[in-house]
């Protein structure tokens, strides 16, 4: 009768939750998933502070031998992860266990830059006409800075307005 079976091994932390299933599923378990969520908040791209849309990714994918545990999974967006699949960027852990992501030419990407803040002194509409409305358009105004200087992305900069 279970010539046909398989076992499938899962660790659980001490209430029960499922932190591994290894190998035999790609799917990440609701469990896993809501840990998941627990601890990454939202997308951990550098800079990305979405928190809605977000899918697992397996950080060493699943067809190169990952497995499917909350130490090789990390949450993005949509946008993120299709980056990562698909435009050339790169996910990884350090031999410390912190996460970093290169871009297409293999640069590291750095954690974006807090925006400035505002003075305790300082009338907020002057400070916001200071750093907003008076900066200088130019040529390079709408190249993404953060990436590897490809054109701003105005379908996901947009679309994300509506979310």
């Amino acid at each position: 009768m279970a010539c046909d079976s398989s076992i499938v091994a899962i660790k659980e932390d001490k209430n029960g939750e499922p932190l591994s299933i290894g190998r035999r599923s790609r799917t990440i378990p609701p469990p896993m998933r809501r840990a998941l969520r627990t601890r990454d908040q939202g997308c951990r791209f550098p800079g990305c502070t979405n928190s809605r849309f977000v899918d697992g990714h397996h950080i060493e994918h699943w067809a190169d031998g990952g497995e499917t545990s909350l130490d090789n999974l990390v949450m993005l967006c949509r946008h993120h992860h299709h980056l990562v699949h698909e435009g050339g960027f790169i996910c990884e852990k350090s031999a410390d266990g912190s996460l970093r992501f290169r871009d297409q030419r293999e640069q590291p990407l750095e954690l974006s830059p807090q925006m400035p803040g505002v003075a305790a002194n300082d009338d907020v509409q002057q400070w916001m006409d200071r750093e907003f409305f008076e900066a200088p358009i130019d040529s390079e105004s709408c190249t993404a800075k953060w990436y590897a200087g490809e054109r701003m992305d105005w379908q996901a900069a947009v679309g994300s307005l509506f979310y």
